[in-house]
């Protein structure tokens, strides 16, 4: 139980834990407002990526997770599955019947989405006169000097559980656009569902999170 797990996301499988008191703290902001205190400054871009990162710390113990795949491109439809397995260092997802834009390393990107976000000069983003921008925080950032991947990212961090909602990744040869929820699985808050979206392929994938087993 030395190694790491996964995280997302895709993201990020997002094998997350949830971060008590984070709602508490979100309660807060909002009895100050009723009791006409003043608001609270917000968090720094330190406070709220520790936040993330206690939300989706990696999982110390062997894990396997089932996903469902649906994926439409083309004017055609593919249904298929795959097996995400961590064990010691490594991360293995196996899957048959993938169509050809779907590779495995794609598929274990979206798994790990959110630890590829490690390596990237952030910022938060000045709130934007947005429908449901108050209930979250916008990071963007660059890849550091010498990190690949992707060379533009952007994601929402819903203010009241830390948890990566939406992610917006640019890379060379196009976009990869995620959408995720969540669901409780034992003590654990985990990946339920992502939408992703493969620009500039208009490409749709749906993916549901089943069968989570932890430990050996």
């Amino acid at each position: 139980m030395a190694a790491r797990l996964l995280v997302l996301a895709l993201t990020g499988t997002t094998w997350l834990l949830a971060v008590p008191g984070a709602r508490a703290a979100a309660a807060s902001a909002d009895d100050n407002a009723l009791a006409g205190r003043p608001a609270e400054p917000p968090p720094s871009l330190e406070a709220i990526m520790d936040q993330v990162r206690r939300t989706t710390r990696l999982i110390d113990a062997p894990s396997r997770v089932r996903q469902l795949y649906r994926a439409q491109a083309f004017g055609r439809t593919w249904d298929f599955e795959a097996f995400v397995t961590k064990e010691s260092d490594r991360v293995v997802v196996q899957s048959e019947d993938a169509p050809w834009f779907l590779p495995r390393r794609l598929q274990l990107d979206v798994v790990q989405v959110v630890d590829l976000l490690d390596g990237y000069h952030l910022r938060l983003v000045p709130e934007q006169p947005v429908s449901g921008s108050a209930d979250r925080w916008v990071i963007e950032g660059v890849p550091a000097a010498g990190r690949s991947g992707a060379r533009y990212v952007r994601f929402w961090v819903e203010r009241a559980t830390g948890l990566v909602t939406h992610l917006d990744l640019a890379y060379w040869w196009g976009r990869l656009i995620i959408d995720q929820g969540y669901q409780r699985v034992g003590a654990y808050t985990v990946l339920d569902w992502q939408n992703v979206r493969i620009e500039p392929l208009h490409v749709q994938v749906y993916v549901r999170y089943r069968e989570y087993r932890f430990g050996s």
